[in-house]
């Protein structure tokens, strides 16, 4: 069997132009620009088979091999549609002639190096040679120049787990999950939510259960969530201060809405750390996560950081369960924080729900849930926009790029302004790092740095 060269796949790397996408993102290039978990390169890189062989390139300049066909494709152009990607690629790879598809701005070309010379040839129109294909526009390929472009892609690819599936019908969306518990108590509470709270959550309708899924529709909301916006650096100190003035409403209303809870948040959060505990235990890479916690952090292991994080919280039982159970969207992450541009407000997505309309909690978890996203860097982990480095010690820690506690005073007034205690719901959040790590056991990396980032947050309080 004879052996198959690879064909180059070379990702022009374009500098974004458009002010109001470089303000809003504060990135210069489209390939850090990050959606759904990931930057648009690495979207793009991960999607290639093995018979392509990616390269990162500035400039057309840098590209030497002039006898071999190659896939010249530029940063700002990005698919919707897996499945459907796939069979652009397969089209580009198996097509016996040259194609090119987009503009002179922005294009795809497969085809030889000196075909692609003519094509940049400076011209006020693009002029094709013959033995070039034109493909006819495709819907699943989004051009991406201005914020607006990247909101389009955003609404598109609406965040989800893994077990859920979202498809957008022009101003619905409907959510399907063979998590049908989850799904019936996420539009429970969805369309029994107090009159007073509704202009914060989604509108939701049509539930439908079958023997293996659950789905429910919901309003599309115009706008980006606060997660997306964050990692791409777009909420400065003023936004984020308006967001407080709008989450401070919220919380004082909610103080109207009080309930009965099966068990209190303090016996909530430390049953949830014990049974995660003993769920990361029964992950394969487990010992290896253990040995990286006692080798490269002051704790002698897993043990010891949930140990640590239960006994923080056990210093605060009293102030904690001294607060009143108020009704609570229970994952008030910035993921599920959406900044409606129609009207100019925030509004709630995906609720954590319960059985029975048994949706109440200390405010304190929801705080700590906003907390774990601004201060934590949970969507930093998880978005691939952090690493690790370590020390001359071989201690190691986190590196994202940014000063994760610029916002710090923020949040901490915010939280005093409700006149609740910052420093518990530092605690909480610590517990909510620790409790993640088993639902991240598809990356050893993002359940090391959320290890990692856990062990960090204990110390910042120790001090």
């Amino acid at each position: 069997m004879g052996f198959k060269k690879l064909m180059n796949f070379f990702y022009l790397d374009k500098e974004i132009e458009s002010e109001d996408l470089k303000e809003f993102s504060r990135q210069y290039q489209f390939s850090e620009l990050s959606i759904q978990k990931s930057s648009l390169s690495k979207i793009l890189e991960s999607s290639l088979d093995s018979s392509l062989n990616f390269i990162k390139i500035d400039s057309v300049q840098e590209i030497e091999i002039d006898h071999d066909e190659l896939i010249l494709w530029h940063s700002n152009m990005i698919f919707q549609d897996k499945e459907l990607h796939s069979l652009f690629l397969k089209k580009l790879l198996n097509s016996y002639f040259s194609l090119f598809y987009g503009s002179d701005e922005s294009f795809i070309f497969k085809g030889y190096l000196d075909e692609l010379k003519i094509i940049l040839n400076p011209s006020k129109n693009l002029m094709l040679p013959k033995e070039i294909i034109k493909l006819e526009p495709e819907k699943n390929i989004i051009v991406i120049n201005t914020k607006w472009d990247l909101k389009k892609l955003a609404l598109y690819k609406p965040h989800t787990r893994y077990f859920n599936k979202l498809e957008i019908k022009k101003n619905t969306v409907i959510k399907e999950s063979i998590n049908k518990e989850k799904i019936i108590d996420e539009f429970n509470f969805l369309k029994n939510i107090p009159e007073a709270l509704k202009s914060y959550y989604v509108t939701v309708s049509d539930l439908k259960v079958q023997e293996n899924l659950a789905q429910y529709s919901m309003n599309k909301v115009n706008g980006l969530d606060l997660s997306m916006q964050f990692i791409n650096n777009g909420l400065s100190s003023k936004m984020l201060r308006s967001i407080f003035d709008e989450l401070k409403v919220y919380f004082e209303l909610i103080r109207n809405f009080t309930g009965s809870q099966n068990e209190s948040t303090y016996d909530f959060l430390v049953n949830k750390n014990n049974s995660r505990l003993l769920e990361l235990k029964t992950w394969n890479g487990y010992q290896q996560l253990n040995e990286f916690i006692r080798n490269h952090t002051p704790f002698s292991g897993i043990d010891n950081l949930f140990n640590s994080a239960n006994k923080l919280l056990k210093n605060s039982k009293t102030d904690l369960e001294s607060s009143k159970a108020l009704i609570s969207h229970g994952d008030l992450c910035f993921s599920n924080i959406i900044k409606d541009d129609d009207r100019l407000r925030l509004i709630f997505i995906d609720p954590r729900g319960g059985k029975n309309l048994n949706y109440y909690m200390s405010p304190y978890y929801d705080l700590a849930k906003l907390c774990h996203s601004l201060l934590g860097g949970y969507d930093h982990i998880v978005n691939d926009i952090a690493e690790i480095k370590f020390n001359d010690d071989m201690i190691a820690n986190i590196h994202f790029g940014q000063d994760m506690d610029r916002h710090n005073a923020l949040f901490k007034t915010f939280v005093e302004s409700l006149r609740l205690n910052y420093f518990l719901v530092r605690k909480i959040e610590i517990s909510l790092f620790l409790s993640m790590l088993p639902l991240h056991t598809e990356s050893h990396r993002k359940v090391s740095m959320l290890a990692l980032r856990a062990s960090e947050l204990i110390l910042n309080l120790e001090k």
